[in-house]
């Protein structure tokens, strides 16, 4: 975020402070790691093309195309937000792939989510992503893209893969070992 500001702005650094928001999210409850929470990704994102969400699908086309199919990715879309989204929730469908677009859930499911799910965080765009910080605060397993954002909020974080925002098969190999961990280990 400083690095923009000061090249946008033309700027010096110094004058430029950076103060990510103080989030304290109450953790009851901690990713557990078993054959359906590594089987099962999650990404709480709203529809915009930004969001990335046509890589998850493309990503679970090769992931069928490999004749992998024990796994479940949940949206926290309805399917008709834009014409983009429709056009996603379209694929989904005539693919047959498993993905459940659930619509919005309350700060509670959420973070239940958290705890049985590998966050998937596509998005090329953000100010602050604050599921990647909610799942780190619940040791959530986080498949997250490779852009200067992420790494401010996951920074010394060892259960965080990244990935070209672009790259759907680096992607698809990162699910893929989650889900061949979970069938073998657990």
């Amino acid at each position: 975020m400083k690095k923009a500001t000061v090249q946008k702005a033309g700027i010096e650094k110094n004058k430029v402070t950076i103060d990510p928001p103080q989030i304290k999210v109450e953790t009851d409850q901690l990713f557990v790691p078993s054959e359906k929470s590594l089987c099962t990704f999650f990404y709480p994102a709203n529809g915009h093309s930004y969001k990335n969400h046509k890589i998850i699908v493309e990503s679970s086309k090769f992931l069928k195309g490999r004749g992998i199919t024990n796994y479940k990715i949940y949206f926290t879309l309805e399917g008709d937000e834009s014409s983009h989204v429709k056009e996603l929730f379209a694929k989904v469908k005539v693919e047959g792939l498993p993905i459940a677009f659930m619509g919005a859930l309350t700060k509670d499911e959420v973070f239940d989510y958290y705890t049985k799910s590998v966050l998937l965080f596509p998005s090329y765009v953000e100010t602050f992503g604050l599921p990647m910080l909610e799942a780190r605060q619940h040791e959530t397993p986080i498949l997250a893209s490779d852009m200067p954002f992420t790494h401010e909020i996951l920074d010394g974080y060892d259960k965080v893969k990244y990935f070209s925002p672009t790259d759907a098969e680096k992607l698809v190999d990162y699910m893929e070992e989650s889900i061949m961990f979970a069938n073998k280990q657990i």
